[in-house]
């Protein structure tokens, strides 16, 4: 069984929101002060601030473009933490399967964010922190998992953003080249929305099953794992 973990988000977080928001507030020169995004508990009460909904009413892809590029920011993927137990509960993961961690980060983009990551899960205590995979965009993501599988190898795929990955999924099935490997992954693939209640949302059938994992607490991933369990053994069955 492989586990393919993402990482902002998932398991990295920008405490309070407060160095993303200071980077996106000077790129965009929204002119709010040191003083009131101190004050801020999360990034979504950052983009709740009156001069951020004033500017994101004629510039909304700006935003959302100095947004994706936090990421990239090597001084800003220092300063995150870990998120709540998740290096316990990757490390209760790796009991299972192989770990590997999955990104959207970009090495062109910011040379160096490898070496960094490497070195923040390995400074946080995450099993296996030299699996790191840096993908171009969402669909590489499962495309760079399943060049990473043994044959037959189940592969669950823990984002925050389990939602978009549903979503570009379906965009492999369309060229020649990659139809074969959908239809193989497919069949092997759980995607498990992190941070949330419940499972990602789509608005057409279902290509795999959809879970959800509320925190890495304990008993959230017992829950996930009995799922998992169940997902595996009807998998080899049906392989015979």
């Amino acid at each position: 069984m492989y586990f393919g973990i993402d990482i902002d988000g998932t398991i990295a977080v920008d405490a309070y929101g407060r160095h993303g928001a200071r980077y996106v507030s000077e790129q965009l020169a929204l002119g709010i002060s040191r003083a009131a995004l101190a004050r801020i508990r999360s990034f979504r009460e950052f983009c709740e601030l009156p001069a951020v909904q004033f500017y994101r009413q004629e510039h909304e892809e700006q935003f959302q473009q100095a947004c994706n590029m936090r990421q990239d920011v090597l001084e800003l993927q220092t300063k995150l933490v870990p998120v709540a137990s998740a290096a316990l509960g990757v490390t209760f993961l790796a009991r299972f399967g192989r770990i590997a961690y999955l990104s959207c980060r970009s090495e062109q983009r910011t040379p160096g964010t490898l070496a960094r990551t490497r070195a923040w899960l390995r400074r946080y205590g995450f099993p296996e922190p030299d699996q790191v995979y840096l993908c171009q965009h969402y669909p590489y993501k499962l495309l760079e998992a399943y060049q990473l599988l043994d044959d037959e190898e189940p592969l669950i795929i823990i984002d925050d953003h389990a939602d978009k990955l549903a979503m570009y999924s379906r965009v492999l099935q369309v060229p020649r080249r990659t139809r074969p490997i959908a239809e193989d992954l497919f069949k092997r693939l759980v995607l498990v929305n992190f941070a949330c209640d419940a499972p990602p949302v789509v608005d057409f059938p279902a290509l795999f099953p959809l879970e959800a994992l509320p925190s890495w607490q304990e008993k959230d991933l017992l829950m996930l794992m009995q799922t998992v369990a169940s997902f595996t053994h009807a998998l080899y069955s049906s392989l015979g």
